[in-house]
């Protein structure tokens, strides 16, 4: 009996997987149940055949009905041995690549975290030269506007000048046609166009210095022009620049998607493969073998 047991003990735990290997006991507790009847059959066989007539046909067809019932016992045996086999090989195989994919999983989850790390590293970064871009644009503009008012009182001066100097040619016009007209009144003329002609040279150097001015305010204007004109150009390459770093900044967002997207398909796998793992099919061969059910 010890050797029965010891033999239907190893035959149960090659059926069982390692998530019901636990059951070993039971499973050999119902098969010694069945052997048992069976022996009891025989031997109530045997014993109703000293008080009735048995040929010995009967009982050779017992006897081999025991010898193909252990016949089969052993190809069963021998069955669970290759089927436990291939199930070892193929639970070490899906352990191997479970763990490469554990591996997989671990260097694309450090990766992530390290693209991630990088990625708001640049985000920062662009978010700082972004504002100090704003704030130089601002304080451009700023400048722009007080140069812009500032050639506008330029320009008023400007012409106050201009009209100023054409006040004082009507005057001198004026004073010529009134030499010309007042013959009688020559000393007086003569008197008033000495003093016509001195004010005529104050004019004129107020003129010239006018003049002088004017010139230097155009030279003003016209660097203010320039300047103007840099700021823009700066403005145009500041906003380009702005421009290539926002697109660089989508690139990032669009690989740490990706990469989310590969990590989300991993976990998928992995659940998957566990689910294949669960599914035993040994199940099935205890099932078959013993007519019952395990407890799942």
């Amino acid at each position: 009996m010890s050797t029965t047991f010891d033999d239907l003990h190893k035959l149960a735990t090659l059926c069982l997987c390692q998530s019901h290997v636990y059951q070993v006991y039971d499973v050999v507790s119902e098969w010694e149940q069945a052997l048992q009847k069976t022996m009891r059959q025989y031997h109530l066989l045997s014993s109703s055949s000293r008080n009735s007539m048995v040929t010995n046909k009967d009982v050779q067809r017992f006897e081999q009905t025991i010898a193909s019932l252990k016949r089969k016992l052993s190809n069963k045996r021998a069955a669970a041995d290759v089927m436990a086999t291939k199930s070892k090989d193929k639970e070490a195989s899906l352990l191997e690549e479970t763990l490469l994919w554990k591996k997989k999983y671990e260097n694309l989850d450090h990766e992530t975290k390290v693209a991630q790390k990088i990625s708001a590293n640049k985000i920062r970064d662009l978010e700082v030269k972004i504002s100090s871009l704003e704030n130089s644009f601002q304080r451009d503009q700023r400048e722009i506007s007080a140069q812009r008012h500032s050639l506008s009182d330029l320009r008023t001066a400007k012409k106050k000048l201009e009209a100023d100097v054409q006040q004082s040619a009507t005057h001198l016009e004026a004073l010529k046609a009134e030499r010309i007209s007042a013959d009688d009144e020559a000393q007086l003329l003569k008197a008033k166009l000495q003093q016509s002609t001195m004010q005529n040279q104050t004019l004129q150097a107020e003129k010239i210095g006018t003049n002088n001015k004017i010139e230097s305010l155009q030279g003003d204007l016209r660097n203010l022009q320039t300047k103007v004109g840099d700021l823009e150009k700066s403005n145009e390459f500041m906003a380009i620049e702005l421009a290539a770093k926002n697109l660089a900044l989508r690139g990032e967002e669009t690989r740490v998607k990706e990469l989310m997207k590969v990590i989300s398909n991993l976990e998928i796998s992995e659940a998957h493969l566990k689910q294949v793992i669960a599914s035993c099919w040994l199940h099935r061969i205890y099932n078959w073998l013993t007519g019952s059910r395990l407890v799942f």
